[in-house]
């Protein structure tokens, strides 16, 4: 099947959200699929918000939405200021201390943001002004917002040194570790045509779940 987004490409994926197909991360983010990927983005940035939060107390978390949203701010302005220079060289930004203007921005959101649950997005999204919440969607649109979440931290990414010689009847310490951390495997998994009462869709075949 073609890419709903892009009708050029075979798809390969289908969005969870409202099942659309598309082909890449490009189609992903296209115009036609920009309120469900913006809404994604949204929410993956909250959540790792959220994430913070059950770590540290709320001021730090309130700290990362703000250091979220002057990154977003100052890329944009250095784009149309200073296209040559990086965000590192930003005389207000600098080994991501803030200046006095920024503490004060810092204690304006903090009031914001007060009394808000930081895993709801909805809420938090309200609370942002219509500057900041046009420079999100410009990130999104632009695919800036990708580098502002962290990197995953993934059971198949990690470094397992696994020695090629080792008896037949015993685990060494490393393959037991990597065995560890992978998922279970689930047995018996019914069929999905057996679990919904209607024909599933076609394009259940691209769904992947981690």
């Amino acid at each position: 099947m073609e890419s709903t987004s892009c009708s050029k490409t075979q798809a390969k994926y289908n969005c969870p959200r409202c099942n659309i197909l598309y082909c890449s991360v490009q189609c992903y983010r296209s115009q036609q699929h920009l309120e469900c990927s913006e809404g994604f983005y949204r929410e993956n940035v909250v959540e790792e918000l959220a994430l913070q939060k059950a770590e540290a107390d709320a001021s730090k978390s309130t700290k990362s939405m703000l250091e979220i949203l002057q990154r977003i701010e100052q890329t944009d302005a250095l784009r149309d200021e200073e296209s040559s220079r990086g965000a590192a060289s930003d005389p207000e930004y600098v080994n991501g201390e803030l200046d006095s203007d920024d503490e004060a921005l810092e204690d304006e959101l903090a009031s914001r943001l007060d009394g808000i649950d930081l895993d709801n997005a909805a809420a938090v999204w309200d609370r942002l002004t219509t500057t900041e919440k046009e420079e999100f969607q410009r990130f999104v649109e632009n695919g800036d917002i990708v580098k502002m979440l962290p990197e995953p931290n993934t059971w198949w990414a990690h470094d397992y040194k696994v020695s090629l010689v080792q008896p037949a009847k015993k685990q060494s310490e490393q393959e037991t570790k990597m065995l560890e951390a992978c998922p279970k495997l689930v047995k018996n998994i019914p069929k999905l045509s057996d679990i919904l009462p209607n024909v599933p869709s076609p394009a259940g075949m691209y769904t992947k779940t981690l």
